[in-house]
């Protein structure tokens, strides 16, 4: 399974574009997301306009952390009382 993310590929202004990653497996504890809605917060406007004080960024860095979905698959501990949630 495939998905879709805005990458910011450095500092520079506008230095955005979408990258298709491959969904990695699952550890325990973790579970996968369907994404409905994704928030872009002031930080990442910010970046995206290159403004300075974001010199402790690594990049590229995915875009967008205000995120809801439904929670399709969960790792090894069982926990499939997310399911669907």
């Amino acid at each position: 399974m495939k998905y879709k993310a805005l990458v910011k590929n450095s500092a520079a202004k506008h230095d955005v574009k979408f990258v298709e990653y491959e969904v990695p497996e699952l550890k325990d504890h973790e579970c996968l997301i369907r994404v409905k809605a994704v928030g872009i917060c002031g930080s990442d406007l910010h970046m995206y306009y290159g403004h300075g004080g974001y010199d402790w960024v690594t990049y590229p860095l995915v875009l967008g952390h205000e995120v809801t979905g439904e929670v399709i698959a969960v790792g090894n501990n069982n926990a499939t009382e997310y399911l669907s949630k």
